[in-house]
């Protein structure tokens, strides 16, 4: 069973990475949750959302915002029998300005049935926030 947990997380980790938005919504439940654990009132696109139209807009406003030079999935380790943790080393480009956003966050994500059920993206909230000041935040589209 944690082997099968462990291809699905490792599995929609790589395709996201890829790059393929269509295929990574496909290994994900209708219902799925996310949380990028951020205020929303630093980071508009934060916050909690839940099933698939909307994790793609949050994602849309994610790439509206941000070039991703890199996001590289690292070794995704099976805590239970639904859940796994992993970190993603990441280099973003802040399409306003240039400037550059990089380091790791980790992830949890719960897998049900076969499909990530929900995602929770943990970042180090003060390096954002400063970055945010920086550039002078992410406006909203």
């Amino acid at each position: 069973m944690t082997e099968a947990v462990a291809a699905v997380a490792t599995a929609a980790l790589q395709t996201y990475a890829a790059g393929s938005l269509a295929a990574f919504m496909d290994l994900l439940t209708d219902d799925v949750e996310y949380a990028l654990y951020i205020d929303q009132a630093d980071l508009p696109f934060a916050g909690e959302t839940r099933g698939k139209e909307a994790l793609r807009e949050r994602i849309a406003q994610m790439h509206a915002s941000f070039d991703y030079v890199l996001f590289r999935p690292l070794a995704v380790r099976v805590v239970d029998a639904t859940t796994t943790h992993n970190q993603v080393e990441f280099m973003y480009r802040h399409k306003a300005t240039g400037e550059m956003l990089s380091g790791r966050f980790r992830l949890v994500l719960t897998v049900e049935g076969g499909r990530v059920q929900r995602i929770e993206e943990y970042h180090d909230v003060a390096r954002v926030k400063a970055f945010l000041r920086l550039v002078g935040g992410v406006q909203p589209d």
